[in-house]
């Protein structure tokens, strides 16, 4: 009987919050937060590194695995604002990826992803999905040194960074251009810096790109792009090929 109140208790309890859970080999976490706390669980405890630019917008308080967040206004709801978390006693970090929004998350609870050891092999748990390795990427560019989890995981590999690659994006609105490479073992990665030509705020859509590159994924760091300092993103393009040319093909 009391187990059947607790569920009932619990059930309750979410529908009345805005609360979701998100695994943690995603390679980022994105919440929307408001003036009201938004409370933050990770599966351990873990350190912040918050820039100047993010306190200025935002509130943190950190108690051991529970970060609380606000803003301290209202904001623009198209713009998003990046902090790391890493673990205090592995090598694990996380890229949270932060926007105002009118209908916030009031709880977000990131959770170990469980791994059935009888059906998966060693090699298997050695590779690295897509996802995961635009996330080292997007590390080794934007973060501090502190906070990427594997240095050595990805060699650097030389871009040409003045080619032009704007035409992968259908619509002609954007600027592509490489900024850096990385090889993991027979796949690669690619960061493109892609700079908004419209005067309006657009969303991106890797629908756009297909049909145009040769690839096994690709993600845009943003959902939009505006003006400002805001129109500028970073797109990730994971490959087989170890040449942008062979990717877009120019």
């Amino acid at each position: 009987m009391m187990r059947k109140l607790l569920l009932i208790s619990l059930c309750f309890f979410s529908f009345c919050l805005n609360a979701k859970t998100v695994r943690d080999d995603v390679s980022e976490v994105s919440f929307g937060v408001s003036t009201t706390e938004t409370k933050i669980t990770f599966p351990e405890k873990v350190v912040i590194g918050v820039r100047k630019s993010f306190q200025k917008d935002f509130s943190t308080e950190l108690i051991d695995n529970i970060v609380y967040i606000k803003a301290k206004r209202a904001l623009d709801e198209s713009k998003s604002y990046r902090f790391i978390a890493k673990t205090k006693t592995g090598d694990k970090s996380y890229i949270l990826v932060v926007r105002f929004s009118s209908k916030p998350d009031d709880e977000v609870t990131i959770v170990k992803t469980a791994q059935n050891q009888n059906t998966r092999s060693k090699s298997l748990k050695n590779e690295l999905a897509p996802h995961e390795l635009v996330r080292h990427a997007s590390q080794l560019l934007y973060s501090p040194d502190y906070a990427v989890e594997k240095p050595g995981l990805l060699r650097p590999i030389t871009v040409d960074r003045d080619l032009n690659v704007d035409h992968i994006y259908r619509g002609s609105s954007l600027q592509i251009r490489p900024v850096a490479g990385f090889k993991y073992k027979d796949l690669y990665v690619f960061a493109f810096e892609v700079t908004n030509k419209r005067t309006s705020i657009q969303k991106l859509e890797t629908s756009n790109l297909f049909g145009r590159i040769d690839a096994i994924g690709a993600t845009f760091q943003h959902v939009f792009v505006g003006q400002g300092s805001d129109k500028y993103t970073t797109l990730y393009i994971v490959s087989p090929h170890s040449n942008v040319l062979d990717i877009v093909g120019v």
